[in-house]
This record gives C-alpha cells, structure tokens and sequence, in this order.
C-alpha cells in the first residue's frame, strides 16, 4: 500500500476523549435506566425476564459447567454459562443482572468502538461520537432492552478485534492476529450465531488490509489467508464451550437439522421468517415508521410484516422485538463519507482511506442485501452453503449493517474535520458572510452534495405531507392487517408523526453539515461544532430508544395467588398442563394468558414444572417421535407425563374428561374454581379462587408418580417398538416399565413401590429405596446420558425407561440412589484458559507497545 498522502491525524497528546465519553454515555444511560435504583421496579425482558432468572438451574457456579431446566416439558438441556462478560454479570443476581446488564453493555460497546477507532488515529471528537453512536445505535439499543444485551457486548468485542487487526498491519502482526481471534471468539461466546456473522465481516477486513499492501498479489493473499486462517483456530478454541453448546441444543438431536437439501427447503419458511422487507429499509432513518414494540402505547404499536407467518393476515402473527434506527446524523454523514470516496477533492481522504470507506460501504450493502431474507433473493445464495441453513434469522445481518454504518460515520467525520474544521479561516463579516464566500468558491463536490441534500429534504418534506393526507387508506390497509378501527387511525397517526419528525431531524442535521462546510467552526470554533454534533446525535437517538424501555413492578407481577402458590408446593410431585382443546372463548382467553403471563414468568419464578413449552424453535427428534406415539392419546400422555394438574373452565368440565377421555375410571376431578381480573392498582392480571368462578385446576389421578419403584419390567430395545408399546391400551404404565437396556429378564410381577425423594435440586436428586426384589427405579424425567446414577455411592448404568424417561435397576434391599448432572467441563476450562492467555497477551502488547518520543505521538497509517 502506498503511503498515505493525508494520514489520518493522532488523537491529541491532550487527551484522548475517553473521559469525556464516559461521563457522557454514562449520564446519558443513567437517566435512561433510572428506574433501575428504584427498590421493586425490574427492567422488561422478553428473552430471560426475571422469571426465567429465578429458575434454580441457574445458579452459580454451576451453571458454569451445565444447566439442566426441569421446569420444561421432561427436563432439557439448556447449555452453560460460558466464561465470558454475560457470565460475570450475571454474578448480580437475577434482579440486578435483569436491570444492569443493559446499560452496562451499552457502556461497553461504546468504551470498545472508541478504542477502535482511537486505533484508526482519529481526533478525540470523532472517538467521542463513534462511541456514541455505537452504544446508542437502535438496532442494539432495542436487543438489549429486549432481554439480549449479549448482541451489544458481542460487536464490543468485535470493535476489539478490528481495533487488533488494524493495529497488527504496524507491529507485533502475528500476536495480535492471536488476539483478534480470541476477540472474535468472544464474541461467538457472547451471542452465538451472531458472532458468528460478525466473524466473516472481521476476516473479510484482515483479508482487505493484507491485499492493500504493498507487494506480489500471490505474496499478499497468502499472508491474507495465514492470518486469517490464524484468527479462526483461535476463535474456535476460546468459543469451543459456546460451539459444543450449540452444537448439543440447536444441532443434534433437533428436528429438520441434517444438512441434505431436502432438510435445507422443508426449513426455508422457518429460517427465514424473520426477515427484513425491503420496504422496511427505511426503518434505518426512519425509527417508528412501522412502530417499534407490538404494545407500545399511543399507536406506537408495529405494524410490519417481519416474522409474519406465510399466509397469514393476523396482527398477532407478526413479531418486533428489535428497532433498526441508525440515526439521521450516522446515516447523512456515512454518505457523505462515500460521496467523498468518490469525488476528486484529495484534501478529504487518503488513497487508505478510501480504500476502506468503499470496503466498508460495500460490506453494507452486502449485510443489507442479506438482511432481506425471503424478500429478495440475495439469501438464497447463502443459505444453501453448508449448514448456513441453521442461521435462523436473516435479520440478523443487520447487525453487521449497523456496524459498517459506525465505521462509515467516523471516517466521514474525520473528512469533514479534516476539511473544514482544523484550518482557521480568514475572518468575515458573520457566519451570513463566511457562507457566501464558501459557496462562491466551492467545489463541484461540494456543491453537488449539497444541492442533493436540498433534494433529499424536499422530498422527504413532500413524502410526510403525502403521506399525511393518505390517512383514510392507511387506516384501510391496518384494518385488513386485523388491527380495529380506533387503533388503526392511532397507528397512522403516530406513523405520519415519525415521518414529520424525521424530516425535521433530517433538515437540522443537514444545515448543520453545511455550516460545518461553509467554515463557521473553522479553527478555533471547531469544539462547537463537535458539541452541536454531540446534542443532536445524542437527542435524536434518545428520543427514538425510549420506547424500548419499560419497567414494571415485580412485586405486583409475581403476588401470591391461590393457584400458584398450590402448584408450587407440589411441584416436585407432579407437572401441570393447559390442555391443548378448544373449548370455548373463556378458555381461548384464559390460554393466552397461561402462555404469556404465567408459563414464561410465574411458573420459573416459582419453579413450577410444567409440561407446556413457551418457545421451541428447535424441538428435539426423540420429543418430536414420542409426541407422535402418545401424545396424541390425552389421557395415556398425561399418565406417562406425571402431569397430576390440568386446567380447564367450570362447571361440567371435568364431567365431560371423565366421560369422553376416562370412561372407564373416570380419574378427573376439580380442586378449585378461580377467575382472573386486575385489582385497580395492579397492571397485571390475578387469579382469585371462588366457588363458581370460570376457571377450574383439575386433578388427575392416574398420573404416574414422580418416581416409583418397578418389580416388573419388559426389555425392549428397539424405539419404535417401545413406542408401540407404550401407545398400546393393553399396556399398562402404572404396573410396568418398559426398559431400552438389555436387562435378564423379570420375575416378578408384583405392584410397583413408592419411593420419595430426599433431595430434589436441578443437578442432583436423591432417593431412599426399600424393595425386597431387584426393581427399576423410574424416574419420571427425560433421559440423557450426561445423567449419572450412583447407588450407594457405586456408579450404575443409566438406563432408558419408557422410550424417553431415565431410570436404574435397584437390587434387593435398602439403598440410597442418586441422579447427578454431569456434564463435560472440557470445553469450559479450554474457553477459561484461551480468555486467560488473552489477558496476558494484552499485557505483554501493552508493556512492549511503541512509546512516545518527547511528548509527540507516534506516526500511524491512515
């Protein structure tokens, strides 16, 4: 790479503006998350709200090496929380991880983009307002505040690893090389598939930068490739925990999940129904053009068409739990940046610079494209490369999208600094004057860019007022959407005011630029204009992040109630379950509740199993071939289940269980009435037990125990015919056991044995056997292999009982047994120990970096 005729200028021996970030973004994120201090009030999160938080599985340092949630169907694995920061956060506490890790993220990422871009060699005010914009952004704003701070911490640690790969082109290359790939590892660590994603924007820019250098292409591609090729061993090591972890619950074992193309088609409507449309673009400079959250207030609601269902016309098919909101200000001087690329006026960038305004700009467009997913047919292409199938969200590029938009954004600062603002101007008679005289002498660039900003803003003032005036057809259309008419006319009310005040930021933001051009902070004045840049970045992107946060208090959420209160103190005996059967509107009501409220919130806080499942993007194949056997058989099922609880409506329900599903024993009765209703200082709904209320819990009692000692059982090695049997009326569950291990055969026909637990935890239950014969001990929880049995403490075999459940042959005899948790911490000391080599290595950078020669920065390439 030649030498850059305009290298970028080294921030000032002053200060580096850090400080100056920090108290700003922390301010800023204080006042935001100011309900964070206040005793009772918890921060909403869709994915891993408190409830989830609470669930004892999750306790540390356990969850370090495993989590088993019994809570769920039969019991699944739910992975580890890998060493990485959302580990450490969550050493808060549920509470203060839930209302911390947000902003804390948020801190984070703006730190690491300003580290990044200190490492370009930008001036402090640009540091200042990339970190700004990065930590503010919508598109990670909106994640977090939606139970995800994980996908802002992960670019913070992609803004590490760019900031290693652009530092390693000057010294210590290789070293660093190891240091990116720990950070993009990380990363992985952090959100999975997501760092995944950004890793192929990282090595696309190692491999950029090693081919603009100077030499042989064949010498400089090789290099390319070897460092890149260096960065993803290392990243593979640090996130291995990560990788095993999806690798156990997204990959094997999962429905649809094999690689033959036959899979790849049957998954194209799942994988890609979270995908951008195109029109939705303009989500990017527009914040609450289609509203932000699906309950945001005053119309706010969205109302597009991401993870809309194919075919389906009905709002609640329709999903937002993300913004894509980059901000006017970004956005305007990213462009300005590539029209700069493009022009002629060499006083802007740097052939360097250049070269990575265009490589970042094409990187945009490419996220972008990808982004649309089913709605173009860019994704296509990617989607039938090797198990990039398993990507479940094409969204998900817009990510990367925003980051290019950072970088863009910073290097358009820098030229705008450097072309107008570190150079004092002869003074004029007034800023009126200054700007006359600039435009009588400036370039066709200059006079082109802004002559198109005119454009932009007079259409988009035009394209507000037109928009205004089509009320009446946008109300139509959201009513067909399924949306009722008063909401409807709220919708497109709130939508024409995000227009207008988009095209008000849009003219602000522009005539700012052009009195940056036009020389009225030349010089001296230069810290107003970085100060005015500052306030409307900041204002701007506030204004539009403030519907995502909301707060509730969580001691109205999760009161004692009747009903909970019951199922938690039996929840070690048996499960409970909203049957899937249309019965009435009531119970369609009482349903969506159950789901939203009580299945994904009380029941963890309180640690009531249940054989419901709220998600299940990826339901496992052993689940999915047991269902097919038995779950269609209510009554077998629930039996099998050790689903004791049920609920349904009164009166004359259980009536009709017992005569249409148990005729023959009629095993259903009601234990309490109860209705629902909000008391007047209460947000939230509440059940109430009463003797003739709607709702009715129901219990059945041919459930089978929780667990039960077995004289007799039958040795059936093949699946299918264990299913089989399992379906068969003339088995019966409740006096034998089927058993996939090849045990000798059973003698004994005699009734099966209580036995009780002593110690029920997560990872590890206990029980006193009393048989006078040999005996299966069944558990009632689904089998896995990383289950451990011990009997006086002697390690068994686990066994595989009734197709999914788990269980051991006890001899005669009194006995203790024990299930234990006991997955691999391979993979967790390997990531711990990649983390712990890569403190080091930014010690030993640290310690022997280039120093300072009297006062002077050193020289950095553009």
């Amino acid at each position: 790479m030649k030498p850059s005729t305009h290298p970028s200028p080294a921030a000032s021996p002053r200060g580096n503006g850090w400080l100056w970030l920090t108290f700003c973004l922390a301010l800023v994120l204080a006042l935001l998350f100011a309900k964070s201090f206040v005793p009772g009030q918890a921060l909403f999160a869709n994915d891993g709200p408190l409830g989830a938080q609470k669930i004892k599985a999750y306790t540390l340092p356990a969850g370090y090496f495993g989590i088993w949630n019994e809570l769920s169907w039969l019991g699944a694995d739910n992975g580890a929380f890998p060493p990485n920061l959302r580990g450490l956060m969550l050493l808060l506490g549920p509470l203060g991880y839930l209302n911390f890790s947000v902003p804390l993220s948020l801190l984070l990422l703006g730190w690491c983009a300003w580290f990044f871009f200190r490492q370009l060699g930008f001036r402090p005010m640009v540091c200042v307002l990339g970190g700004l914009a990065a930590a503010l952004n919508m598109n990670y704003f909106s994640n977090a505040c939606w139970g995800l701070p994980s996908r802002a911490s992960s670019l913070a640690m992609i803004f590490l690893a760019l900031a290693a790969v652009h530092s390693g082109m000057k010294s210590h290359g290789w070293l660093k090389a190891i240091l990116a790939g720990l950070a993009i590892g990380l990363s992985i660590s952090e959100a999975g598939d997501n760092g995944a994603i950004f890793s192929l924007f990282v090595a696309a820019y190692a491999f950029w930068l090693a081919i603009t250098q100077e030499g042989g292409w064949l010498k400089k591609s090789t290099f390319g490739v070897l460092r890149v090729a260096v960065m993803a061993i290392f990243a593979t090591v640090l996130a291995s925990q990560m990788l095993e972890i999806f690798i156990n619950t997204a990959v094997k074992g999962v429905v649809g999940m094999g690689d033959a193309e036959v899979t790849r088609e049957q998954r194209w409507d799942f994988a890609t129904q979270w995908s951008l449309p195109k029109a939705e673009t303009l989500r990017v400079i527009i914040p609450g053009l289609y509203g932000y959250r699906m309950d945001t207030p005053d119309g706010g609601n969205y109302w597009g068409r991401v993870g809309e269902t194919p075919g389906a016309t009905e709002r609640l098919s329709r999903f937002s739990g993300a913004g894509e909101y980059a901000g006017v200000l970004v956005v305007l001087v990213a462009c300005w940046a590539l029209a700069g690329a493009a022009s002629r006026d060499n006083k802007i960038f740097s052939p360097t610079e250049r070269n990575m305004i265009w490589f970042w700009g094409a990187m945009a467009v490419i996220a972008l494209l990808l982004s649309w997913g089913r709605h173009a047919a860019f994704y296509r292409l990617v989607y039938a490369l090797p198990y990039f199938s398993t990507i479940r969200n094409p969204m998900k590029f817009m990510h990367p999208f925003h980051l290019c938009l950072m970088i863009l954004f910073a290097y358009g600062l820098t030229g705008l600094g450097r072309r107008y603002l570190e150079t004092a101007l002869a003074k004029t008679s007034g800023a009126g004057g200054q700007m006359k005289k600039w435009w009588a002498n400036a370039t066709m660039f200059e006079k082109c860019w802004n002559y198109g900003c005119g454009a932009v803003v007079v259409i988009s003032v035009l394209g507000w007022m037109v928009y205004t005036s089509a009320r009446s057809e946008m109300v139509a259309y959201l009513s067909r959407a399924g949306f009722d008419a008063a909401l409807a006319g709220r919708i497109a009310a709130f939508s024409a005011h995000e227009v207008g005040l988009y095209a008000l930021t849009l003219i602000i933001c522009a005539v700012l630029l052009l009195l940056i051009q036009g020389g009225v902070f030349s010089g001296g004045k230069a810290r107003w204009a970085g100060l005015l840049l500052g306030l409307v970045l900041v204002a701007d992107l506030v204004r539009a992040d403030l519907p995502w946060i909301r707060y509730y208090d969580y001691r109205e959420r999760f009161a004692a109630s009747p009903v909970v209160d019951f199922l938690a103190a039996h929840t070690e005996q048996a499960r409970v379950v909203a049957p899937p059967l249309q019965i009435n509107q009531n119970y369609a009501q009482f349903q969506q509740f159950y789901f939203v409220e009580w299945l994904q919130h009380n029941f963890p806080y309180y640690n009531i199993r249940t054989l419901d499942v709220s998600q299940e993007p990826r339901p496992p194949v052993d689940k999915a071939n047991y269902l097919g056997a038995v779950g269609k058989n209510l009554v077998r099922y629930w039996q099998l289940t050790n689903t004791r609880y049920l609920f349904g409506v009164a009166p004359g329900f259980v009536d009709k269980l017992n005569q249409q599903l148990d005729p023959g024993e009629k095993r259903f009765k009601e234990l309490l009435s109860f209705t629902l209703g909000r008391k007047p200082d209460n947000e939230f709904v509440e059940a109430a037990t009463t003797d003739n209320g709607p709702f009715a819990l129901i219990e059945f009692a041919g459930a089978l125990p929780r667990a039960q000692l077995y004289p007799s059982w039958q040795t059936i090695t093949n699946d299918q015919a264990q299913l089989t049997r399992l379906a068969d009326p003339s088995f019966n569950p409740a006096q034998s056991v089927i058993v996939a291990n090849e045990l000798p055969a059973s003698t004994n026909s005699s009734a099966p044995l209580a036995v009780d637990a002593s110690t029920y935890a997560p990872l590890e239950i206990s029980f006193k056997t009393s048989a006078p014969v040999p005996a299966v001990l069944l558990l009632n929880e689904r089998f896995d292999p990383r289950w451990q049995v011990t009997i006086d403490g002697t390690t068994q075999k686990t066994l595989r009982c009734n197709f999914i459940m788990r269980g051991v042959l006890v001899p005669p005899g009194t006995h203790t047994v024990v299930f234990r948790y006991k997955p691999s911490a391979t993979t967790f000391y390997v990531s711990a120990g990649a983390e712990i080599f890569g403190l080091l290595l930014c010690g030993f950078l640290f310690f022997t970096r280039p120093r300072e020669v009297q006062g002077k920065p050193s020289k950095t390439k553009g």
